[in-house]
């Protein structure tokens, strides 16, 4: 608790970035680990495989995604698309009632730092041709990411509960316990589209620091 108060307080307080904050949460955890004498060398190589795994397989969708965005940059395909939902008379809040339903069924297949990195480059221009602020539009991708990793079939943060939970605690018991939650998700989301002061008063008040 202490480590993960400390990573906050760092990240909100302008201390250091979130990278920064992750590679201190890192070196600290390896300090705990070492203090309470189950820092092995098997424990620190499997941790160190991981991580290469890990990282190699982030930079591969970087990679690919980065040229998928030259491919639809070159294609014109998101200035097409927000001339198209500009002058054809469609609804912008039914483009993005869209945009938000596709991101959440990719989001049952997919992780969510591989569906931003592929869509974010197509939809943030439509948005801005829209008059949405991307901060806002931002914000709403990033609540829906959070409730795609508790939805089927993937079940990502679920299956993730279930590995630290004692064994009595039944996946489904997970699941159940959850949907509150999923629930509470989809509501922030509709009341930050309708209100979006709720998540621009900050970025807002800061412009004036």
């Amino acid at each position: 608790l202490l480590l993960i108060f400390l990573v906050l307080v760092g990240i909100y307080l302008g201390v250091c970035t979130v990278t920064e904050a992750a590679a201190l949460g890192a070196l600290g955890a390896l300090f705990l680990a070492a203090l309470y004498r189950t820092l092995t060398w098997r424990n620190l190589k499997g941790a160190l495989l991981n991580t290469a795994r890990t990282t190699s397989m982030l930079f591969i969708i970087i990679v690919a995604a980065a040229a998928f965005t030259q491919v639809m940059v070159y294609l014109q395909v998101p200035a097409r698309l927000a001339e198209l939902a500009s002058t054809q008379g469609i609804s912008p809040w039914l483009i993005l009632i869209m945009s938000q339903l596709l991101l959440g069924v990719l989001g049952c297949f997919l992780d969510a730092g591989s569906i931003l990195l592929v869509t974010t480059p197509i939809f943030a221009p439509v948005m801005h041709a829209l008059g949405f602020d991307l901060i806002w539009f931002g914000i709403i991708c990033m609540i829906n990411m959070e409730l795609a990793t508790l939805t089927p079939p993937v079940w990502l943060n679920l299956f993730v509960l279930k590995a630290i939970s004692p064994p009595e605690i039944s996946f489904g018991d997970i699941v159940r316990g959850c949907t509150p939650f999923m629930a509470m998700h989809g509501l922030t989301m509709m009341l930050i589209a309708v209100f979006p002061q709720i998540a621009l008063w900050l970025p807002n008040l800061m412009k004036g620091i």
